[in-house]
């Protein structure tokens, strides 16, 4: 495993340490996938001043770049590492290997490739997927509704079986008028689902608070848990459940 894990390492102290020596900020990784049932097959995201993807199938001893520019290439792109990390835009490496990309325009999956790119959820504003032990994955969206000050949002839960088909589980939230719900993280434990989202009901300036809910039915419904106090507001990242207390 060390030695498999070593040339990894490299990369990313690569990125990390290597000096500046052109005006701007140096590239960093962001963030490294692996394939649930094939711990070989990497996908390390690397961004800040300009962003993309590596892919390696050999446990890290060799990297190759996905054309990730490939995407929409007719369209601004949500920013891969322009958040605050790990809620810059959605990414998950599926069963079957392929990688998955949340954007502001619908869900783009690679053909296996990362050279090939097709968009589903179009469209709908991908904020996190997470992958089931069955093998289903699992999408936080949030559809929006309306113009100017009569603008709406949802935030809801959307699964997608291994035949490949979405289907939509449940809102975060009830639709009321004037209501935006904003979705953020999402995380899955064995037993409950966790989701984060931003909520404001009336007019636009109107302040948003963050809420988290919980669902024990596999999201078809969602209780909604205290704001939570505004200092911890700013920064808050909803990472993981405890395995065993859920």
């Amino acid at each position: 495993m060390f030695s498999r894990s070593l040339p990894l390492l490299c990369f990313a102290a690569l990125l990390l340490a290597t000096p500046v020596r052109a005006s701007g900020p140096v590239e960093r990784m962001v963030q490294v996938l692996v394939q649930p049932n094939d711990g070989a097959h990497l996908v390390v995201r690397w961004g800040i001043a300009s962003e993309g993807f590596l892919i390696s199938r050999d446990g890290g001893n060799s990297f190759a770049a996905l054309c990730s520019q490939a995407i929409a290439p007719n369209e601004k792109l949500r920013s891969l590492s322009g958040q605050k990390v790990p809620t810059a835009a959605a990414t998950l490496i599926d069963a079957t290997g392929k990688l998955l990309v949340g954007q502001l325009n619908g869900l783009w999956t690679d053909d296996g490739t990362g050279c090939g790119w097709s968009r589903q959820l179009d469209p709908d504003w991908v904020n996190a997927l997470r992958l089931t032990a069955s093998g289903d994955v699992l999408a936080l969206v949030t559809v929006r509704a309306g113009e100017g000050s009569a603008i709406t949002a949802r935030a809801e839960l959307r699964r997608r079986d291994a035949a490949g088909g979405w289907t939509r589980v449940g809102p975060l939230r009830p639709e009321q008028p004037m209501q935006r719900v904003y979705g953020a993280e999402l995380v899955a434990g064995p037993t409950r689902l966790y989701a984060s989202a931003a909520v404001a009901v009336g007019s636009l300036d109107v302040r948003e608070t963050f809420r988290v809910f919980a669902s024990d039915d596999g999201g078809v419904s969602w209780r909604e848990n205290p704001e939570l106090p505004r200092a911890q507001q700013d920064g808050f990242v909803l990472l993981a459940v405890d395995p065993l207390d859920a």
